[in-house]
């Protein structure tokens, strides 16, 4: 399900994903399933609030899936950061 945003600019309507949902259009493009990028990042979430714990889980997920650390670390902090603004995920 793709999230939506309404942005008004110079009185012209526009609708854009969110950035959870570009975070997650982004590692997809790179092969990865958008349901297997959502449940690592809730799991990774949900299991380590430490952020160096994080950053293992992320690099350790992130090989596994063949992406570099930093793209996998960046895509999550936007969707964390998202779903903790929409109330979803208490970090």
């Amino acid at each position: 399900m793709l999230l939506t945003e309404e942005i008004k600019h110079n009185g012209k309507s526009e609708t854009r994903c969110t950035s959870s949902n570009l975070a997650l259009q982004d590692l997809t493009e790179l092969g990865l399933l958008f349901d297997q990028v959502e449940a690592s990042f809730r799991a990774i979430a949900s299991q380590y609030q430490l952020p160096h714990r994080r950053l293992l889980a992320l690099d350790w997920v992130a090989r596994y899936h063949g992406i570099s650390t930093g793209t996998f670390k960046k895509a999550f902090e936007m969707w964390l950061e998202s779903m903790t603004a929409e109330g979803e995920i208490d970090d």
